[in-house]
């Protein structure tokens, strides 16, 4: 008896000095599951984030990033598992769902290996000194279900939900590129490789979602030895609207209400800031051809400086709906019956070099209209249009020529403020 009790004093002497022992250990070099040590400087919960619906409360809590194998939430005497939802930075953040539960006292339980952390209104390696954090589902807090989870999403590099769609060239354009071997896709335009000739840049290939995202293709190489390192942004992917469309079961598992995408706006880009035409949708992002079979590039092309293949001027009597346009209009129905809202880019500061004001004053310099649109500056060096939308200049007869524009009205611009 006498040697349990002994035994018994010394566990309960090692369990009050575990933190201590803890502390004194030398961190591991790299953060890694499994390894038995946690950072726990890195771990925090913060009830303003918690999400209130109709079923219960989901509650967030963030960690090192792969220093945690699993979190739990204990509440009255009940576990919720946890589970990773992505890494920012150095963190990796953790969601669980408390169900049908109006209040209640608890607890996280963070383990990694055979050690566990408790956290309650402090922390600790000892489960007899939580002190537990109270929870009112029923309070008013900062999120509630009129809230926005937003989700942000960079369209090319998300997920690819149609490959017919996908681009055969970026914003160097067709003519730094061969002509595609799919024939389909070769009638798309018809200025394949009409650069000059040492400007062309062999044939396009997308980028692998699996592969190496700084091992560059043979057209990569070629265009940063021409253009420098503004190559490095016209990568593309192949995501689309539709890839978006594909994942609407997965945000609805996240209970995500809003989705903040990057501009689908038509551009030769990936990111399509700096558009083309804001009437359309990007036909990459959309539909390559019309129901007629008539590519939307070649329709969207100017034939004068105000007009398109299409038939649409600056009037708004002259435009119409591409399958693009009509997609991009389900496709918002589609989430919104899901009672999802969509926040989009659109940026108004600068444009393609494509842009109809923009061609229209290289072509007639100050005689064009839309002079005063741009920041155009005295520049003898010779420089043609690097394909970096934002630092794409023109130059042509002693002008430099930004595709800036000189002035944004400040009530359409917002901002950034997280």
């Amino acid at each position: 008896m006498k040697k349990l009790l002994v035994l018994a004093l010394v566990l309960l002497s090692a369990c009050k000095n575990l933190e201590t022992t803890i502390d004194q250990i030398a961190p591991p070099s790299k953060t890694s599951k499994g390894d038995g040590y946690i950072f726990f400087d890195y771990i925090a919960y913060e009830q303003r984030y918690n999400f209130n619906d109709k079923d219960g409360t989901r509650l967030v809590l963030k960690t090192r990033k792969q220093d945690v194998q699993k979190v739990k939430i204990v509440m009255d005497g009940k576990d919720y598992e946890m589970h990773s939802i992505g890494e920012m930075g150095e963190f990796e953040y953790f969601e669980g769902k408390v169900t049908k539960i109006k209040e209640g006292k608890f607890h996280f339980v963070i383990s990694d290996g055979n050690l566990a952390y408790y956290l309650g209104e402090k922390g600790s390696l000892n489960s007899r000194e939580i002190e537990p954090l109270e929870l009112a589902i029923g309070e008013k807090s900062e999120n509630n279900g009129d809230s926005k989870l937003w989700y942000r999403i960079y369209i090319d590099s998300f997920y690819n939900g149609n490959k017919d769609n996908d681009p055969v060239f970026n914003e160097y354009g067709p003519e730094s590129f061969l002509k595609p071997e799919d024939t389909n896709k070769a009638q798309l335009v018809e200025d394949w490789g009409n650069n000059i000739p040492k400007k062309i840049l062999g044939k396009f290939q997308l980028n692998s979602w699996i592969g190496d995202f700084n091992e560059n293709y043979f057209w990569e190489n070629k265009a940063k030895n021409i253009y420098g390192e503004s190559y490095a942004g016209t990568k593309r992917f192949g995501g689309d609207l539709q890839g978006v469309e594909a994942k609407i079961d997965y945000f609805k598992v996240f209970s995500i209400n809003t989705l903040w995408i990057s501009s689908p706006f038509y551009s030769f880009s990936g990111s399509k800031n700096d558009v083309i035409d804001f009437r359309h949708i990007s036909p990459d992002y959309g539909m390559l051809v019309e129901k007629s079979g008539e590519s939307q590039y070649k329709l969207l092309n100017l034939n004068s400086s105000e007009k398109n293949s299409f038939g649409e001027s600056l009037s708004v009597e002259t435009w119409k709906n591409t399958s693009s346009d009509e997609y991009f209009r389900e496709f918002l129905g589609k989430l919104d019956k899901e009672n999802i809202k969509v926040i989009s880019d659109l940026s108004f500061d600068y444009v393609s070099s494509r842009f109809f004001a923009f061609e229209d004053v290289l072509r007639n310099g100050k005689d064009s209209i839309y002079w005063n649109w741009f920041f155009i500056e005295e520049n003898s060096e010779d420089k043609i249009f690097n394909g970096s939308s934002d630092k794409g200049v023109e130059s042509k007869e002693g002008l430099r020529y930004r595709k800036s524009f000189v002035k944004v009205l400040p009530e359409y611009t917002a901002e950034e403020s997280f």
